[in-house]
């Protein structure tokens, strides 16, 4: 058991790594929800068309936005396993003593921990447009739950990807995901 924790944590260092030495993948997945926030959110709350229930759109808005960008980077994280395929990656790690599912369990963990990077940037950017988080502790809890849930995400990504030989194939599965998705969480955040 504890030879299994320590090979999950050996794969979430590694993916923490590549974040890392790579911040500008943090930063260009944060601009859609940028653009969200500040172009859609200050617009639309200025129409005054959609009822909020007396709570400004933006405020509105934020919550959905936070969890559809934090979890889209994990539906799309299986990606990374068809590109280490097909660069010969991933029969390197396969031939390492760990178990193939903590490789996948470590993986999803490093994409909740990405998940809580994106929580935390588009959050300074709500701040910024005086956005008000109503309870602090639910938003902890929010985003503890987000972490699972995109931690979740990524283990069907990952476990999808291992059946796709192609990149196509795997991003129409994966905008075949995201399509219901986005129109859920769209629909059922506040």
């Amino acid at each position: 058991m504890v030879n299994v924790i320590s090979y999950m944590a050996t794969m979430l260092e590694l993916e923490l790594r590549k974040l890392k030495n790579d911040r500008m993948e943090l930063y260009t997945r944060a601009i859609q929800p940028m653009l969200w926030l500040v172009l859609y959110g200050t617009v639309i709350s200025r129409i005054r068309a959609i009822p909020t229930g007396g709570i400004p759109y933006i405020d509105y808005i934020t919550p959905a936005i936070i969890i559809q960008s934090s979890t889209f980077i994990s539906i799309f994280y299986g990606l990374t396993l068809v590109w280490e395929r097909e660069s010969g990656i991933l029969k390197k790690l396969i031939t390492t003593p760990l178990p193939r599912y903590s490789i996948v369990i470590g993986r999803s963990f490093a994409s909740g921990v990405r998940s809580l990077f994106q929580i935390l940037i588009i959050t300074i950017i709500a701040l910024l447009l005086g956005v008000k988080f109503y309870n602090v502790f639910y938003f902890i809890i929010a985003s503890l739950i987000i972490f699972f849930v995109s931690s979740g995400f990524a283990s069907l990504s990952v476990v999808i990807a291992s059946f796709m030989k192609t990149r196509e194939r795997f991003m129409g599965v994966g905008q075949a995901i995201t399509c219901p998705y986005s129109l859920l969480v769209m629909d059922c955040v506040p």
